[in-house]
C-alpha cells in the first residue's frame, strides 16, 4: 500500500504557503526581532552566508543536473535473511495465536527477563556510582539503604503504564490522592505497591545499557521525514559510515532550487515527472518527483533508476511512474504515522522527563513494544469496547502489579512461558520452538507419570474488581446492579464493579442503615462496603450459587422472607387500628 496522504501530502504542506520577498513581516512589539529573522532568511536564500558553520563541508559539491548514479554497494544486510523488506499484510498464524492472549506473556516476549535482569545489574551499578558520589550517600534525595531487585523493577514499569492513562500531573500527586488509583483494584493503590521515597531512587537510577552501542561504519540506512533531513545532515552520516534517504523541505538551507518543481511547473507538467540532480563526487542524489504536489526527496542509499508506484487517484488506483528511491521510502516508513498515534495515546516517554536523554529514549522503546504488543493483541483476542486500547493498556499495569509473582522468577531464574521466543525471527524458526517445546513438555510429563509425582495444589483464584460499563450498552445498564445493595435494601445500584471469580456485580461502597436494629439475616458489621460482605460474609454463609444466583433454598434467604412477611402483617394491623 501506497500511504500517499500520511507519507507526501502531509509532509508537503508546510512547502505549499506564499513567500512573497517584496512584504516584510509585521513587528507589532517594536522589537525588530521578526524583521531581523527576516533578513537573515534572505541572505540565504541568495546564498550569502554570515557563518561557517552554514557552508562547513558542503563548498565542494558539485552537482549534475540530469546525471545517473549506480548507488552503493555495501548497505547493511541482516543475518537472517537477505531481503529485509517489511510484509504489507500484518496477520499471525493460527498455531501461534496463542502466544498473544495474555498481556504479560506478551510484554517478556517482546523484552524478556533476560533484559529486565540486565537493566536490575545496571540500575544498582547506577545507584551505587551516585550513592559513593554523594556526601551523605543519598540516592534520589533520600538513604540508600537496600539494593534493588527484579521485583521492584517490574512494578516501577507497571505503575509507569498506570500513570500514562491516568494523566495526573505531578508524579507525587499519584501517591497524595486516593482518586488516582481508582483503576486498581479497591484494595490497592499506589502507595502499597512501593513508596514514593523508592519510586524516585528507581526513577533517578534506572539504567538500560552500562555504554553507548555506536552504530557509526555500520552502513545502514536510516529513513526519515523531513522535520530532519537535509543536505548537511546526510553527508555528516555519510562521513560516520551511515546512509539515508528521505523527504525534505523545499526551503531548507542548502537545497537545490533548480532541481525542484515551481507553482507553475506544478500546474503544466504531466504526474509522476521527475528532476534529479547527482553528487557523484560524493555519492547523494536530489530528487524532486512530481505527485499532485512536489515530493522533494534526498537519498544516499539509492540509484537513479525508474521504479513504479500504485497511487489512488479519485476512485481509482493507477501505476505511477518514479524512481526506486520513492518506493523505497514508502516501504520503510510504512504505518510509522499510525504507529506514532497510537503510541502517543498512552506514552511513557512523553508523560515524564529526565535530565539524561538515554532515559527517554529506553521508555520510549518501551512504548515502541507495547504498542506492537497491543496490535497483536487486538487481533488474537477482537475486543468490543470503546476504550479498547485504555482496557488492555490497564490490564498490562494490573497484570505486571498484582497477579504476576516476580519473587517466584527472580529466584528460580525461569522465564515465563514464551517469554525468550524470538518473536522477530522467522515461522520456520518460531515452528521449530514450538515442536521443541512440545517434545520437552512431552518429555517432562512422562518422567512425571514413572515417578508418580504428586499432584499439584488446586490454584486459588483471587477476586478482582473490572469496570465493565464499557461492554455493556445503556439500555442494558439495570444488568449492573449490586446484588449485595438488591438483597439488603431492595435498591438496583448500577456504579458497581464486576467480580470475576464469582460473576456478580458488587458495588464498593458501605451504606449504614439509619436504625439502630439490623435484621438477622443482614451483615451485622455495617461499616462494610458491599464488595466485603459478599466475600467475608454472605458467599461464606451460602447465600448465593457458584453462577452468582442466590440461593433461595439458603438460611439468609428464608430468614429474609421471614422478615418481610412480619412487616407485611404488621403493616396490616396499623391499617385497621386506623380504619
Amino acid at each position: 500500500k501506497f500511504l500517499a496522504k500520511s507519507s507526501f501530502d502531509e509532509e508537503t504542506k508546510s512547502d505549499e504557503g506564499t513567500n512573497d520577498s517584496s512584504l516584510a513581516p509585521q513587528d507589532d512589539d517594536g522589537s525588530g526581532d521578526e524583521w531581523s529573522e527576516y533578513v537573515d532568511r534572505g541572505w540565504k536564500k541568495h546564498r550569502h552566508y554570515d557563518a561557517t558553520e552554514d557552508i562547513q563541508g558542503l563548498e565542494d559539491v558539485e552537482w549534475t543536473y540530469g546525471g545517473h548514479y549506480a548507488g552503493p554497494t555495501d548497505l547493511y544486510e541482516h543475518e537472517d535473511s537477505k531481503d529485509d523488506t517489511p510484509v504489507d499484510e500484518l496477520r499471525i498464524s493460527e498455531e501461534f495465536k496463542h502466544l498473544f492472549k495474555d498481556p504479560v506473556k506478551d510484554f517478556l516476549a517482546f523484552m524478556p527477563l533476560a533484559f529486565w535482569n540486565t537493566v536490575t545489574v545496571r540500575t544498582n551499578a547506577k545507584a551505587v556510582a551516585l550513592q559513593a558520589a554523594h556526601p551523605k550517600g543519598y540516592v534520589g534525595g533520600r538513604e540508600f539503604k537496600k539494593s534493588i531487585d527484579l521485583v521492584e523493577v517490574m512494578k516501577f514499569v507497571g505503575l509507569l503504564i498506570v500513570m500514562s492513562v491516568v494523566q495526573g500531573g505531578e508524579y507525587s500527586l499519584y501517591w497524595s490522592k486516593p482518586s488516582m488509583s481508582f483503576l486498581m483494584p479497591p484494595t490497592e493503590n499506589f502507595g502499597r505497591v512501593m513508596p514514593i521515597d523508592r519510586f524516585k531512587q528507581l526513577r533517578a537510577c534506572i539504567r538500560f545499557n552500562d555504554s553507548y552501542a555506536f552504530v557509526e561504519g555500520s552502513h545502514r540506512v536510516i529513513n526519515m521525514d523531513n522535520w530532519y533531513s537535509s543536505v548537511q545532515l546526510c553527508l555528516t552520516m555519510l562521513k560516520m559510515g551511515m546512509y539515508c534517504r528521505g523527504t525534505v523541505r523545499s526551503n531548507r538551507a542548502h537545497n537545490l532550487q533548480f532541481c525542484m518543481f515551481d507553482k507553475k511547473q506544478i500546474k503544466s507538467v504531466m504526474r509522476g515527472s521527475s528532476l534529479v540532480s547527482v553528487a557523484t563526487s560524493l555519492g547523494i542524489i536530489a530528487v524532486s518527483w512530481l505527485d499532485g504536489t512536489g515530493v522533494n526527496m534526498l537519498s544516499t542509499a539509492d540509484a537513479t533508476t525508474k521504479s513504479y508506484v500504485h497511487r489512488r487517484i479519485g476512485s481509482e488506483t493507477r501505476q505511477q511512474e518514479c524512481l526506486s528511491l520513492v518506493g523505497l521510502y514508502n516501504k520503510y516508513m510504512q504505518g510509522v504515522d499510525r504507529h506514532d498515534q497510537l503510541r502517543e495515546r498512552f506514552s511513557i516517554a512523553s508523560g515524564a522527563s529526565f535530565k539524561h536523554w538515554y532515559k527517554k529514549l529506553g521508555f520510549a522503546l518501551v512504548d515502541i513494544a507495547i504498542t506492537n504488543l497491543y496490535v497483536l493483541y487486538t487481533l488474537c483476542e477482537p475486543v468490543n469496547r470503546r476504550d479498547s486500547h485504555m482496557h488492555f493498556q490497564t490490564k498490562l499495569a494490573n497484570q505486571m502489579l498484582f497477579e504476576t509473582d516476580w519473587t517466584l522468577f527472580s529466584e528460580t531464574q525461569v522465564p515465563m512461558e514464551y517469554a525468550n521466543v524470538p518473536m522477530t525471527q522467522s515461522a520456520k524458526v518460531l515452528k521449530k520452538a514450538a515442536a521443541d517445546k512440545a517434545a520437552a513438555e512431552d518429555k517432562a510429563a512422562a518422567l512425571k507419570r514413572d515417578a508418580s509425582l504428586r499432584q499439584p495444589p488446586t490454584p486459588s483464584f483471587t477476586c478482582r474488581a473490572t469496570d465493565k460499563q464499557a461492554e455493556v450498552s445503556y439500555d442494558q445498564r439495570m444488568r449492573r446492579y449490586c446484588v449485595v445493595c438488591y438483597f439488603e435494601r431492595n435498591k438496583e445500584l448500577i456504579k458497581t464493579q464486576w467480580c470475576d471469580v464469582h460473576k456478580v456485580y458488587l458495588c464498593t461502597k458501605a451504606y449504614v442503615p439509619s436504625d439502630q436494629q439490623v435484621p438477622a439475616h443482614v451483615c451485622p458489621h455495617a461499616a462494610w462496603s458491599c464488595w466485603d460482605k459478599f466475600h467475608s460474609f454472605y458467599h461464606p454463609k451460602g447465600l448465593f450459587k457458584k453462577d452468582g444466583k442466590m440461593d433461595r433454598g439458603s438460611e439468609l434467604y428464608r430468614l429474609k422472607k421471614h422478615s418481610v412477611m412480619e412487616h407485611k402483617a404488621s403493616s396490616a394491623k396499623k391499617t385497621l387500628i386506623l380504619l
